[in-house]
């Protein structure tokens, strides 16, 4: 069983999180208006109901370039299966549109860092009750730095995206007949060792995440693509 799930309340329980993983409290609360509050420094959700939290969850946002803008929002457009308009026809199980020009929140692959195209990505068994919970015009805000009153989480290992090596190439053997020859010979190769030091590249922006795993709806499997 995984600690966050051992602790009392919600708050505490928001600061063990392990990538992936969510926690809600059943019963917290069963009436009052749904908002949301998304912290891109944590990669984390937090949803209220009533004024009271009932769920947390981590989140992949936006990757460099493609940032996840912070504000104010309201639920525009709710699909249980949509597929990005922009993104090569992306399956967003679960989609709550925020933003006319790309940004929803939605299930997807959750790498353990920002990822995402703007979009908000959520586990899909917290997408799926989340999209149940909420209304069209609710409230969502997205804020850039941590969420006030919340406990300092817990030190996480960092993930990275992959990176490729370039492979190094050696000098290739030389028989040598004399001590000169050696000589150059072991020149060359301590030559070799210093000046062929292996590159490291970051891997192509256009690289395809892992494909979903989940049924989002009776008829309807996502898999594979980014938002």
């Amino acid at each position: 069983m995984p600690v966050a799930a051992q602790l009392p309340n919600l708050e505490s329980r928001a600061a063990m999180l392990r990538n992936g993983e969510f926690a809600w409290e059943e019963g917290a609360a069963a009436a009052g208006p749904v908002a949301i509050l998304i912290s891109i420094e944590d990669q984390l959700a937090y949803v209220y109901r009533g004024g009271a939290l009932v769920g947390v969850s981590t989140v992949s946002t936006g990757k460099p370039g493609k940032s996840t803008p912070a504000g104010s929002f309201t639920i525009l457009q709710k699909k249980v299966f949509h597929r990005s308009n922009l993104y090569s026809n992306a399956p967003m199980p679960y989609m709550q549109r925020l933003t006319w020009s790309g940004i929803a929140m939605h299930a997807g692959q959750l790498p353990g860092y920002p990822a995402s195209h703007g979009c908000i990505r959520f586990p899909a068994a917290f997408a799926k009750r989340l999209y149940d919970l909420t209304e069209m015009g609710g409230e969502v805000r997205i804020v850039s730095g941590r969420v006030p009153g919340m406990p300092d989480a817990a030190p996480k290992p960092r993930e990275l995206p992959p990176v490729t090596v370039a492979q190094v190439r050696r000098p290739a053997p030389m028989l040598v007949a004399d001590a000169a020859s050696v000589a150059r010979h072991d020149d060359a190769a301590r030559v070799g060792e210093t000046s062929a030091a292996p590159r490291i590249e970051l891997a192509s922006e256009t690289a395809s995440f892992a494909s979903y795993d989940v049924v989002v709806a009776s008829g309807y499997g996502a898999r594979g693509g980014v938002d």
